[in-house]
């Protein structure tokens, strides 16, 4: 009968030590989700102090940047911060016109820009009416240059054909 307590009371502190097993790998296992999400949280308030949205002076884009960016970008740019594609535009005018100052070239760009952005972003048939009344005007103004008279062409009749249904 000894032997049979002493096997019950092995057993009842080998389930209690199971037991309490299982509560502390459960209360690690909630202490070590906790800490994730605490983690998660600081690196996300870090990344956000880090990352700045800055807007091109140009065009308008927006990018993420980290402040030492913005900065070395505006020192440039004369205080203007300018996104990759409108930089290079810039550069690209200064090669073709080498006097031209790096705020000059800036100053086209962006009323190029934003002449784009007014007209040909939101009528884009009006643009392509406007390229080629300016096609037509260049190539009138070419030849009357060269001393080609233009010839006068006279409509005679309508351009649209009749069409009879009977």
């Amino acid at each position: 009968m000894a032997e049979s307590h002493v096997k019950e009371v092995s057993d009842f502190f080998l389930v209690m030590s199971e037991k309490r097993l299982r509560k502390v790998v459960s209360d690690v296992s909630v202490e070590i989700h906790r800490l994730n999400k605490e983690s998660e949280t600081n690196i996300n308030a870090k990344i956000e102090e880090v990352i700045k949205q800055a807007e091109c002076d140009c065009c308008g884009l927006k990018e993420e940047c980290t402040p030492s960016y913005i900065t070395q970008v505006e020192d440039s740019y004369s205080g203007k911060w300018v996104c990759g594609l409108c930089s290079e535009a810039v550069k690209e005018r200064m090669k073709r016109a080498p006097e031209t100052a790096k705020l000059e070239a800036l100053r086209f760009h962006r009323d190029f820009c934003q002449k784009y952005n007014t007209t040909t972003r939101l009528h884009p048939k009006l643009s392509l009416t406007c390229a080629m009344r300016n096609i037509a005007k260049r190539s009138c103004e070419k030849r009357n240059v060269m001393g080609l008279k233009a010839s006068n062409l006279a409509r005679s009749s309508s351009c649209v054909p009749r069409i009879d249904f009977n």
